[in-house]
């Protein structure tokens, strides 16, 4: 509900955002290194973003 909120452009927007929260979630391309996923187990969750959120540029506009 908060990226619908926070996205105005519905069409394109959603669908860069759709996709960059499943490379998050599978831990898809710089996502995917082990260092990346230690630091998720390791890391305060804001700490993990600032860290690793240009992997994910459409969505560090909402990191934490």
């Amino acid at each position: 509900m908060c990226m619908r909120r926070l996205v105005k452009d519905a069409t394109e927007e959603k669908k860069n955002n759709n996709l960059q929260l499943l490379d998050f979630h599978y831990a898809r391309g710089i996502l995917s290194m082990d260092d990346t996923k230690e630091c998720r187990k390791a890391l305060l969750p804001g700490e993990w973003w600032e860290t690793f959120r240009d992997g994910t540029p459409k969505l560090k506009r909402f990191a934490i």
